[in-house]
């Protein structure tokens, strides 16, 4: 078959919808494994959701969310007007209280002709809380500014918010015009593991600089503290992979291979398990059998799985999901888990289509669902990027 009939064939598929009867909530069979186009099985229970807007002043925007015991964690940003200046604050809101938010007193005093801005945050097995502080000039009308005078504290602070210490981490970094933290995790023993484009910086228990752990990737899409073990995922040579960080001698340890597409969050979840958010499904990873099973499908509960990427499971077996794409608004989405035959029926349009992750088409089908109380879309992906490729791997899914 000519390429060009292939793609007018993979058109025609992906315009095709076919008419079943499922269910109105998200779901997936227990233990179910990842099956690219095979015929849907009998639903055993559902996730459902639970959507809870989340107000904001006007030019307040909610960035990364990190939930931490019964409380989600956020920081702010606005730009005030009268003053000219940016305003960065870290607040939370309990999660059985969501119209609340309180503002976390935490600021960092800057050197004379310097400012702070907040960045990303991140909390150690205790509690505590770490805090990066991005120190730049002040820019001073007439005057050449200096783009390489730069560096980054990382602050603690107890659960009272009382500044343990601020480290400054600069000496870390080798290329001035490259100073950025991605993610970073504490271990059990203190120490502070922080990514950064394809390497990772070891601090010690006080922040100061330890030493850096090349890696043999190009991206470093995420990282994970789960169970006494620190773990960072990357694009290996044969696609999505874990790496243990030895946390005794700071070198990279085992590979665990055939992971899911991830949009870059991983938890920690059951004992020897892992959650790995991805563009179209939530996955659970298991490290001992390196097998991947689908908890639900995002779509299914009305999310656009590129923008789900602040998640925690709730003691009481829920799923909270922190949802912003910066357009629509953020929001809290609860999702229950619930008998199949306890929920209404909705009818399913199926629209079959290759490859998983098309924020502009996931968009459009929450769309759709959210306002629409007969017909729910649901997206089927023909290709399972859970399995290694192969050489047929795209005409069968085209087949």
């Amino acid at each position: 078959m000519s390429g060009g009939k292939l793609i007018r064939k993979g058109c025609a598929l992906a315009l095709a919808a076919a008419l079943s009867v499922s269910l109105l909530a998200c779901g997936s069979k227990e233990n179910g494994k990842s099956s690219a186009g095979g015929m849907e099985e009998a639903q055993e229970y559902v996730y459902v959701p639970e959507y809870l807007p989340l107000e904001q002043e006007e030019n307040t925007y909610m960035n990364t969310a990190v939930f931490q015991g019964d409380r989600m964690y956020y920081s702010t940003y606005a730009w005030n007007e009268e003053t000219g200046e940016s305003v960065y604050n870290l607040c939370y809101r309990a999660l059985d209280s969501l119209d609340t938010e309180v503002v976390l007193p935490v600021s960092f005093e800057a050197s004379e002709g310097y400012e702070a801005s907040m960045g990303d945050f991140f909390f150690d097995p205790e509690g505590n809380l770490y805090l990066m502080w991005h120190i730049y000039p002040i820019y001073v009308e007439g005057k050449e500014y200096d783009y390489e005078d730069n560096t980054i504290y990382i602050a603690k602070y107890d659960s009272q918010t009382n500044q343990l210490w601020a480290t400054d981490i600069g000496e870390a970094f080798t290329d001035e015009n490259n100073r950025y933290i991605q993610d970073a995790v504490v271990s059990r023993e203190g120490k502070i593991y922080a990514s950064s484009s394809n390497v990772v910086y070891v601090f010690r228990a006080d922040g100061t600089y330890l030493k850096t752990i090349p890696t043999n990737t190009d991206w470093i899409n995420g990282m994970v503290e789960a169970g006494g073990r620190v773990f960072i995922m990357q694009y290996g040579m044969s696609g999505m992979e874990l790496v243990e960080i030895d946390t005794a001698t700071d070198v990279p340890g085992a590979t665990f291979g055939k992971l899911p597409d991830s949009n870059g969050t991983i938890m920690g979840g059951e004992e020897g398990k892992l959650l790995i958010s991805g563009a179209g499904k939530l996955y659970e990873y298991d490290l001992a059998t390196q097998e991947t099973g689908v908890v639900l499908d995002w779509i299914d509960c009305n999310i656009d799985g590129n923008y789900a990427r602040d998640f925690t499971v709730l003691s009481d077996g829920r799923i909270a999901v922190f949802y912003n794409n910066y357009q629509d608004g953020a929001e809290l989405t609860l999702l229950t888990k619930t008998e199949a035959s306890e929920v209404v029926q909705k009818q399913v349009l199926t629209l079959a289509t290759l490859h998983e992750g098309n924020s502009t088409l996931q968009r459009a089908a929450v769309a759709f669902n959210k306002s629409n109380k007969e017909y729910q879309i649901k997206i089927r992906t023909y290709i399972d990027n859970t399995v290694e490729w192969t050489e047929t791997t795209y005409s069968d899914a085209i087949a």
